[in-house]
């Protein structure tokens, strides 16, 4: 069973033979700040700003830069009873082609909606009994539905916020 998730924080990360350097820690996941354990006050405004829904992603050894918001993605093969994957990216289509190459037949996206680490743990553990390895789960008819049903009402939000700023 995995980690429970947790909010995120400041993390000191001390490597033997290099140097030390800040990080947030959020939940299981890791995202350098781009700073060293002098610049703890670069490192505080990068975690202030994370804490607020920014995302930030760092370079090695170069201060960081936002990228675009989480995006939670439903993923499957073109294939019978294939697994579907819940998994989260800032950048759906790299993601997309980077399961091309590593899965059997062809990708298929179900759905895709903005989202958060906590909100794609909220998935994971409502199919927690589905679940098969990892962001893989059986294929169901109550997961299916899920899915359609969260998609629905992203393209209901999208066509509103189109409708008001038309």
């Amino acid at each position: 069973m995995g980690q429970i998730a947790r909010g995120p924080r400041l993390y000191l990360k001390k490597g033997a033979g290099r140097r030390a350097m800040w990080f947030i820690r959020h939940g299981t996941r890791m995202h350098s700040t781009g700073f060293a354990e002098g610049d703890r006050s670069a490192a505080e405004e990068v975690f202030d700003a994370y804490c607020v829904g920014g995302r930030f992603k760092a370079d090695r050894g170069e201060p960081g830069h936002f990228t675009s918001p989480d995006t939670i993605y439903f993923v499957t093969c073109d294939h019978p009873d294939f697994p579907i994957k819940i998994g989260i990216t800032s950048d759906v289509a790299a993601r997309i082609r980077a399961l091309k190459v590593a899965l059997p037949y062809g990708v298929v996206l179900l759905a895709s909606v903005p989202g958060d680490l906590d909100q794609e743990q909220l998935w994971h553990v409502q199919f927690a009994e589905q679940r098969l390895q990892g962001e893989w789960f059986s294929r169901s008819d109550r997961l299916m539905d899920a899915i359609k049903l969260r998609a629905r009402q992203e393209h209901e939000r999208r066509k509103i916020i189109k409708e008001l700023t038309s």
